[in-house]
């Protein structure tokens, strides 16, 4: 099976969702014996949580997340710096 979930790389909230869908996508395929294959595809988040709000979502996922620590960056660059690495290769990367 193939899935593509649409994040935002520099999004905390997208970071929770694709951690939530990556543990479905693993417990499907204990359950099935299918393997899925996730393909990550860009898109920018508009009207984000706050970050309290994303703190309490990780939280009931038991996904450790520090907002504190968050620096603002732009998506783009950051897919940019992504794709390039991806057909780079291993070694690049």
């Amino acid at each position: 099976m193939k899935a593509t979930v649409f994040v935002d790389v520099v999004d905390a909230w997208s970071y929770v969702g694709s951690v939530r869908f990556e543990r479905a996508a693993a417990m499907y395929t204990i359950l099935t014996g299918e393997p899925v294959e996730i393909g990550y595809r860009a898109c920018r988040v508009p009207g984000a949580p706050t970050a309290e709000e994303v703190v309490a979502a990780a939280r009931i996922s038991a996904i450790e997340l520090n907002v504190e620590e968050i620096v603002p960056a732009d998506s783009t660059d950051a897919w940019r710096l992504l794709t390039w690495a991806m057909e780079s290769g291993e070694a690049v990367q």
